[in-house]
C-alpha cells in the first residue's frame, strides 16, 4: 500500500468499508516503500496507517481507532 504504483491495493483500500480492515505490515517479507531493501518490521505499522489515511482521505486517529477495534474483534481480544 505504501508503493506509488500499487494501484489495485490503493483501489481496494478506498473501496473496502473501514470496519473490514485491520492494519498489518507483511513482516518480514514485503517492506514498506520507505525502507525498501531492508527487513520488514511491525514497527513500520504507523507508515501503513499513514498510507491508508492518505488513500482514504480520513484522519489517522479515526482509522487507528477503527482498525484497532477490528483487530480486537477478529482476534477476540479484550
Amino acid at each position: 500500500m505504501t508503493y506509488e504504483n500499487a494501484n489495485k491495493i490503493h483501489a481496494l483500500a478506498k473501496a473496502l468499508p473501514l470496519n473490514s480492515i485491520v492494519l498489518e505490515t507483511d513482516a518480514p517479507d514485503m517492506v514498506v516503500a520507505s525502507h525498501k531493501g531492508q527487513r520488514n518490521s511491525p514497527e513500520y505499522l504507523p507508515k501503513i496507517l499513514q498510507a491508508l489515511s492518505n488513500i482514504r482521505s480520513e484522519p489517522e486517529q479515526y482509522i487507528a481507532k477503527q482498525t484497532t477495534e477490528n483487530a480486537h474483534a477478529v482476534f477476540s481480544l479484550v
